[in-house]
């Protein structure tokens, strides 16, 4: 039986189709200063795949395909698509150089995404964790399994994993029953749903190490409970810094913003944090309520260059020599439509300094009662992401009042 939650995932889940069409116009148009080979690997899994998944058939699933990648993508929103990936991909980057490979990203939502195989390709050294919905990780999965460089980037033959072999998907029965996760020495993918952090799993998360937790139009799905469940259970379980980098919609509670929550709402979709904080500063004050700190927010026409202040200037986030490159492959006309876009998505980085005290790590079987755990009398001690102020932020704590 296809319940209204299970169409309602299913709706969120053809979101991740959307980006992932995204992605590859820009990467296939060239707007990637170095071209992602493991795209055209998730797309082809989705060509194979999608017709066994709920609310799919044979028909409907090249139907869909067809539509989302057969659509020529308009300059505006190849341009926010390669602001997002280049910043995003550049703030990981700093934050593994600045704690020296020994840290661990944690993607909530990752879906179809594969900067961190690139990024897992360039620093041998770290961790990564990737958790989706069941059907979207056993597609990322099967792309991995089937791909060679794939399977060596991860380390697929160096883990332990009995189901890391090509298995044979020949009806909707077979892809129900494969098991979604798949864990190698430096990799782990999670079929989980994000809300249920009571049963979450947590294998191979190693709470000792410096962990970035990352959300690309993932929580603001949620509703502003689960958004704070999600965010506490991440905050709560290490001994280290765990800092969260957040890139999602904000409506600003003008006439673009309603324009745009309706035409999510007309394909059945609905941003409940987002029209409940539509602005950065209510934004700070939801995220301090959650004990974050150390936070910097800005929306995306800073990071376009579309508003001009002082640190801007000093520091853009993208060079002049960068901008001339993408107006070379693609001019945008449009400046105050591609502003005004961009000024309705925001970029956030903070920090949580809580830990768990009752809880310590055991890389064998997840997180276990120890009363050998650090004490709340060294959690000053956790280090701070010094690299996250060199970008160009229109806001902090500092200077927004959270009366």
């Amino acid at each position: 039986m296809f319940s209204p939650k299970d169409k309602q995932d299913k709706l969120i889940r053809a979101t991740d189709l959307d980006a992932l069409s995204c992605r590859d116009s820009i990467n296939k148009k060239g707007h990637l200063p170095v071209e992602d080979p493991y795209i055209a690997m998730l797309v082809k899994s989705y060509e194979d795949n999608l017709r066994w998944c709920q609310g799919y058939t044979g028909l409907s699933a090249p139907r869909t395909l067809r539509n989302v990648f057969g659509e020529t993508k308009q300059p505006l929103i190849n341009r926010g698509t390669y602001l997002r990936s280049k910043v995003i991909f550049e703030i990981i980057h700093s934050f593994i150089a600045e704690f020296r490979n020994e840290s661990q990203i944690i993607s909530l939502g990752s879906g179809s995404d594969t900067k961190l195989f690139s990024i897992l390709e360039l620093n041998h050294d770290i961790t990564v964790h990737e958790y989706d919905y069941p059907e979207s990780a056993k597609i990322k999965k099967l792309a991995i399994l089937k791909h060679d460089k794939l399977r060596h980037t991860l380390r697929v033959e160096e883990g332990e994993d009995q189901t890391a072999t090509m298995p044979t998907i020949q009806s909707k029965k077979d892809f129900e029953i494969y098991e979604p996760d798949l864990h190698t020495r430096n990799y782990h993918l999670h079929g989980q749903d994000l809300r249920d952090v009571n049963n979450l799993d947590i294998t191979g998360v190693d709470t000792n190490k410096p962990t970035l937790v990352l959300s690309e139009c993932a929580l603001c799905y949620l509703s502003a409970h689960d958004y704070e469940k999600v965010v506490n259970f991440w905050s709560t379980i290490g001994h280290n810094l765990t800092g969260f980098l957040i890139y999602e919609p904000i409506t600003l509670g003008d006439s673009f913003g309603e324009v745009m929550l309706r035409n999510l709402q007309g394909r059945g979709l609905h941003l409940p944090t987002s029209e409940a904080y539509p602005t950065i500063d209510s934004r700070i004050k939801f995220l301090t309520s959650m004990g974050l700190e150390n936070l910097y927010l800005t929306d995306m026409g800073v990071v376009g260059g579309y508003e001009a202040t002082h640190a801007a200037k000093n520091n853009p986030w993208i060079s002049e020599l960068e901008m001339k490159r993408l107006n070379g492959i693609e001019r945008i006309d449009e400046h105050e439509e591609l502003a005004l876009l961009l000024r309705h998505y925001c970029l956030i980085y903070g920090e949580s300094k809580k830990e768990n005290q009752s809880l310590s790590f055991n890389s064998s079987s997840g997180l276990n009662p120890s009363s050998n755990t650090a004490s709340g009398s060294n959690a000053h001690l956790k280090p701070v992401f010094t690299g996250i102020s060199r970008w160009d932020w229109s806001r902090n704590v500092k200077d927004c009042s959270l009366d």
